[in-house]
């Protein structure tokens, strides 16, 4: 529940006064006023929607709680624009649980609506959510030119061929097939799902063949490994007369661990940007080597000019400082994020916890969730996972029962894989057993959890393993067949599940 101290005071403009500058930076900064009087009637809706856009861009989640707080007691509460840029704010900045609620109370939902919750899913990682939201759509609301556009996006990351035959299905009958946004997104996404045949056909049907179309292709193929069909499609992009995009063939390079052919374009490269800086530190650090990935931070600033590492810049190096557990230069990049405004991001939060477990130090690990002024279920698995590494499977339990008691968060596959794994390293078996079964109505069972699981056994947990599953008889899982082949490797019978 939120709650605004009588301190917290915010201002806004009488009825009928406009601010004299209508710029986000400029009602963010009347909103973030303290000890002044406001007045709810005077709250007016195009303002409130910029100031929401504002903490989305800038990912203050803060001043969006405390923006929420005056809209609940005021008129706009039932104002769809306002409840929309809401649910935008909290899906967009990973606040998941948060999303579904003010999707699930909204008195009023559009089409915006709907393609803010996939939109959300697909930012967060969550692609089968996102899916399941876009039939649900099917079933209240005519999709349009955005939805399908958010749809793609999904299946591109989640490589579903049959959902991406529906889209394509949707976007020819609502005539969007002509929009060069909308055929580039569909042959990327059958390049990523590996149906190349397909893209290769839309790519000679369309005639405004472009950068980004012919780099999905070349970047399907250099995914599988194809790297002769790859550069014949490169040569023929020539032959079309369209110049390759620099930034994609880096990104593409990067992905694949290509570091000789990703310098080398860099080294081409008349103007950089951000991007190709990122896509060149994360290539270093696929490549584990951190320390030159991190050298390349002063370099961004040294001949970079105005340009300045971005998120995403230090997302991958404290994943480079994880991977290798890298304390000092770890804390090296926590104050460089602090002090550029970026620690306010609750990715960067929840990668923080990550370095400073697989670094041994539980006490920042602990300062930082502590300081969070939201917690998503990455926060809590997280922290549970730094607990588990440092072999402290007690204090993971503790940080369990927090997730489940206080938390609007629900456990799913990767919070029991870290409990089970930070239980089998401390001998805390029964407990972690007591922990799956609060956890198990509220997930979907996986390869990973049953690695854990035939770790366990290894430990000799035969015993509790087998009453764990003869417990979980009773109840409906969807079992693929290599899940029933793991069950039958840990020697238990599937005559008692229901599939």
């Amino acid at each position: 529940m939120l709650v605004l101290q009588p301190s917290t005071i915010l201002r806004f403009p009488k009825q009928g006064q406009k601010f004299r500058n209508s710029s986000p930076v400029r009602v963010q900064n009347s909103l973030s006023s303290h000890n002044l009087f406001y007045e709810l009637s005077a709250i007016d809706s195009v303002y409130t929607v910029h100031a929401l856009k504002s903490c989305t861009v800038s990912r203050n989640l803060e001043l969006g709680f405390c923006i929420h707080a005056v809209v609940l007691k005021s008129r706009l509460q039932t104002d769809v624009f306002v409840n929309n840029s809401l649910l935008d704010m909290y899906m967009e900045c990973g606040c998941i649980e948060f999303g579904r609620k003010m999707f699930d109370h909204m008195p009023e939902r559009t089409v915006a609506s709907w393609t803010a919750m996939i939109s959300g899913y697909c930012h967060n990682g969550l692609a089968d959510e996102g899916i399941t939201t876009f039939i649900q759509i099917l079933e209240n609301e005519l999709p349009n030119e955005f939805t399908l556009a958010a749809a793609l996006q999904i299946v591109s990351e989640n490589c579903n061929p049959g959902f991406i035959c529906i889209l394509h299905g949707y976007i020819t009958k609502g005539g969007f097939l002509k929009d060069s946004f909308f055929q580039n997104s569909l042959i990327g996404a059958y390049a990523k799902s590996g149906i190349l045949s397909e893209a290769v056909k839309l790519l000679e049907r369309f005639s405004s063949r472009d950068v980004v179309s012919w780099t999905s292709i070349i970047s399907g193929f250099v995914l599988r490994g194809s790297m002769h069909e790859a550069l014949l499609v490169f040569f023929r992009m020539q032959e079309d007369g369209v110049a390759p995009n620099e930034n994609s063939l880096i990104n593409m390079y990067a992905e694949n661990v290509q570091s000789e052919s990703v310098f080398q374009v860099f080294a081409r490269m008349n103007v950089r940007d951000i991007v190709s800086w990122n896509s060149l530190i994360r290539c270093l650090i696929k490549n584990d080597d951190f320390h030159e990935a991190l050298n390349l931070l002063k370099d961004i600033h040294c001949y970079g000019g105005e340009m300045r590492p971005d998120f995403i810049t230090m997302l991958t190096l404290i994943q480079g400082c994880s991977n290798s557990a890298s304390f000092m230069p770890g804390q090296v990049i926590h104050g460089y994020i602090t002090k550029a405004g970026l620690i306010c991001d609750i990715f960067i939060q929840n990668a923080l916890i990550d370095m400073y477990g697989r670094s041994g130090k539980l006490d920042l690990a602990e300062e930082i969730i502590e300081a969070m002024p939201t917690k998503d279920l990455g926060s809590w698995n997280s922290l549970i996972a730094a607990y588990g590494i440092n072999g402290n499977g007690r204090l993971a339990l503790q940080a369990f029962a927090k997730l489940n008691n206080s938390s609007p968060h629900k456990p799913n596959a990767i919070t029991f894989t870290n409990i089970i794994s930070a239980c089998s390293h401390t001998r805390l078996s029964k407990k972690a057993m007591k922990s799956s079964r609060a956890c198990r109505k509220s997930m979907e069972w996986n390869q990973e959890i049953y690695a854990q699981l035939r770790e366990l056994q290894r430990s000799c947990l035969n015993r509790i393993l087998k009453a764990l599953f003869g417990e979980l008889h009773h109840q409906t899982y969807k079992l693929t067949e290599a899940s029933g082949m793991m069950l039958q490797g840990l020697g238990l019978s599937l005559d008692k599940w229901k599939v």
